[in-house]
């Protein structure tokens, strides 16, 4: 008996590793399939985690181009009305300067009639002198025709008392 307990008992025990073989086979391909399952599922959260960062950062990229270009517009405007202050106030600059060209040119042609008129002033100071020493010259001429008349007039008349 010993011998069929022990063939009974090996027996038992190749069924025991069959079946357990069988059993860890069947168990392996189920957790196998649930892996398989629980890699897709997670692949598909990856996946749609990686769209939406993806869609987050389209729409972060979409809105820092919105923004750019409302800052460069911004800048153009900017731009735009810097240059323009600038020209106003190079067409004022220009004004005022051809103004004050204006004011010189007249100050120049005041000056030149100024000095004109100081030679017209000096030539009749000048005529106005020499009309009185004209004048002096011909009151001292007539004086000394006077003189030499009276004088003339003596001689005779000492000549004709002497005669």
């Amino acid at each position: 008996m010993k011998k069929f307990s022990l063939s009974l008992l090996a027996g038992a025990f190749i069924l025991t590793m069959a079946g357990c073989a069988q059993d860890n086979q069947a168990l392996r391909d189920q957790q196998y399939a649930q892996m398989g399952d629980q890699m897709i599922y997670n692949i598909g959260v990856v996946d749609a985690e990686q769209n939406r960062l993806k869609a987050e950062a389209d729409a972060k990229a979409a809105q820092d181009a919105k923004e750019a270009k409302i800052r460069a517009e911004a800048r153009a405007r900017a731009e735009r009305a810097r240059q323009q202050a600038n020209a106003k106030v190079a067409a004022e600059k220009r004004a005022r300067q051809q103004k004050l060209e204006v004011y010189a040119d007249r100050e120049r042609e005041l000056e030149i009639r100024l000095r004109e008129l100081d030679v017209e002033a000096r030539e009749a100071q000048v005529k106005n002198i020499v009309s009185h020493e004209t004048e002096r010259a011909t009151r001292a001429k007539e004086k000394v025709q006077l003189e030499l008349d009276a004088l003339r007039a003596q001689i005779q008349k000492e000549k004709a008392a002497a005669e």
